[in-house]
């Protein structure tokens, strides 16, 4: 556990970080491009990832997966030293490791919690004594750290990120977008039970999220810099809302894999681009780093919940996987469908643009 909480630490700031130096190092007409080239990686790495730690585990054992890791991190290392520029603070301000200590503690609490919740017997489980202490000590956490916050000079979580409506849209729909990756996880499991396929043939599915990412996120962060964002997010939640849709009636190869297609270009449209070209353009210079990692905070909170909840469908559905799967889906369309009203609701174009 330890070890874990330590690569992620590591991994954590990778994405956030890579976004505030394209802040830095493109202009303003080139940012779009440069999110999406970012985006596309993170969001192929996202699916081939899993994938291929499958086949390692099914090849090698389970250790082999960190020894990859430890291989990537390596030549990203010395790409960094090598490559990376170099960067001015932007202030003198030191650490608020009081608040990164609170925020860990909230964090910590409503993960734990929503990862061992008994959805069959939700409300009892809810009401027993070890969640309404979790509870407690969630709310308790996040209240103390808004207070908090706003005594520090150079906070963690500074308190205005959540007073833009821009800001708070973003956050709406990389939560969305967590869920939707969360949605396709399953889908190697979805597709066992439908076609009676074994884990390779299901999983080996997935690579046409991959390569639909790979092909449309860079388009998208391209059209970002000609038309702005908000079209390319109302796109993206539109066709996640379609490929929800039809993702919870596939029941053959063609419609895994062409539902799945729809599902990615939404995710293209929903990646790092658009969602990261709006928080770079509505931050200073101080704000920028701790708003790209809410971000990805966010993100990571929709994949966290997401699976909570597409865990709790399959349990409550008993036998009937099937159903439980396609309530998965439906769930993720009801979230883009929600995203794509709340899009509605960002400033227009010519003012991000100007």
């Amino acid at each position: 556990m330890v070890a874990r909480g330590i690569q992620a630490l590591g991994a954590g700031g990778l994405f956030p970080i890579s976004s505030t130096v394209i802040g830095e190092q493109f202009p303003k007409e080139k940012r779009g491009m440069a999110l999406g080239f970012i985006g596309m990686v993170w969001g192929v790495a996202a699916i081939i990832g899993p994938l291929a730690g499958g086949w390692l585990i099914q090849w090698f054992d389970w250790q082999s997966i960190f020894y990859l890791s430890f291989f990537l991190s390596f030549i990203s290392l010395f790409f960094i030293i090598k490559h990376m520029p170099e960067s001015k603070p932007v202030h003198s301000h030191p650490l608020d490791f009081v608040g990164m200590v609170i925020l860990a503690i909230g964090l910590f609490s409503l993960t734990y919690m929503l990862s061992n919740l008994d959805a069959k017997n939700l409300l009892a489980d809810l009401s027993g004594i070890k969640n309404i202490v979790l509870i407690i000590v969630v709310i308790a956490s996040f209240t103390i750290l808004a207070f908090y916050e706003t005594k520090v000079k150079a906070p963690v979580r500074p308190v205005k990120l959540f007073k833009d409506r821009d800001l708070n849209i973003s956050y709406l729909l990389s939560f969305a977008r967590g869920i939707t990756e969360a949605g396709l996880v399953f889908l190697p499991f979805y597709a066992m039970t439908v076609l009676n396929v074994n884990t390779g043939i299901a999983g080996s599915l997935l690579i046409a999220s991959a390569i639909t990412l790979f092909l449309f996120t860079e388009p998208a962060g391209l059209m970002v810099d000609r038309i702005g964002p908000n079209i390319i997010l109302l796109i993206g939640a539109v066709f996640v809302v379609l490929g929800g849709l039809l993702m919870s009636i596939a029941d053959s190869y063609a419609g895994f894999i062409g539902y799945q297609v729809v599902l990615g270009i939404g995710l293209s449209g929903l990646s790092g681009a658009p969602i990261r070209y709006v928080v770079l353009h509505q931050t200073s210079e101080l704000e920028k780093s701790a708003a790209q990692s809410l971000v990805s905070l966010f993100s990571s909170f929709g994949i966290m919940v997401g699976s909570a909840i597409a865990g709790a469908l399959l349990s409550v559905s008993g036998e009937n996987n099937i159903q439980g799967f396609q309530n998965i889906y439906i769930m993720v369309a009801i979230v883009a469908l929600i995203s794509a009203i709340a899009i509605f609701g960002m400033k227009k174009l010519k003012e991000i643009n100007n």
